[in-house]
């Protein structure tokens, strides 16, 4: 029987391959649901948009850092444990916010720290990531798999800040 999935988004019939796209969703709007939530914290806590740049930056500037050694490490170690470590990572450093903001004794310092730790297993994701998706289809979809995993992200852009928003 033919497919009921249209060929414009044909990789979508690749189980690893939507399983991927729904962990990529769920994790990449969280991202963006700590950017809001933290920008939205240090304003209330300092009252200074600078101070929230300046968390922003550290959730940002370990991208920058390093994208090379994070690129070199997604072609030498298992690219699934590299993404379950840096999911994890983040998890935790976030679990640790939440308690130091629901026990009162998180710091405009605390929020720099882990911004910085935060940001940096996440430029360890990012190629990681990227690559895991030629491993999900086959190469006959692969450029449509890149495009779906492109317009993912593009999406949870929009979703992720309006969900901490909300």
């Amino acid at each position: 029987p033919p497919s009921r999935i249209p060929e414009a988004v044909a990789a979508l019939r690749y189980r690893d391959f939507r399983l991927f796209l729904l962990g990529i969703f769920s994790a990449l709007s969280g991202w963006w649901m700590i950017l809001v939530a933290q920008g939205w914290l240090v304003l209330e806590m300092t009252n200074s948009a600078s101070r929230v740049a300046f968390v922003s930056a550290m959730l940002s500037v370990p991208w920058l850092l390093f994208a090379p050694i994070s690129g070199v490490l997604a072609d030498r170690i298992d690219r699934k444990v590299l993404l379950l470590t840096t999911r994890s990572t983040v998890t935790v450093l976030m679990l640790i916010e939440g308690v130091l903001i629901v026990s009162g004794q998180v710091q405009y310092w605390h929020m720099v720290v882990l911004a910085f730790m935060a940001g940096t297993a996440f430029a360890m994701d990012i190629p990681a990531r990227q690559s895991l998706v030629p491993d999900t289809v086959p190469s006959s979809v692969l450029a449509n798999a890149v495009a779906i995993n492109t317009t993912v992200f593009s999406m949870t852009t929009i979703a992720g800040p309006m969900i901490a928003a909300g």
